[in-house]
């Protein structure tokens, strides 16, 4: 199991997904893979996800150091 944790985590960091979506390598920090006997009718699986909503907000900075947001409200 040790190795297919591996390739998959390095499958993973090929993707290029870094957090939240955006562009990087570390959005998967680990795979672990777990074995039991169990029916085919009945697999568990578990995929956990962070926040799926992707916000984009923009701070402005002016010249005399005010700064201002914009972006989407929750």
């Amino acid at each position: 199991m040790a190795a297919i944790e591996d390739k998959l985590y390095a499958a993973a960091q090929r993707l290029g997904l870094g957090p939240m979506g955006v562009a990087g390598t570390n959005a998967v920090l680990a795979v672990h893979v777990e074995t039991a006997m169990t029916h085919t009718a009945a697999l568990p699986v578990a995929v956990n996800a962070q926040c799926l909503v992707g916000r984009r907000w923009r701070a402005t900075i002016s010249s005399d150091g005010q700064a201002s947001y914009t972006g989407e409200l929750p």
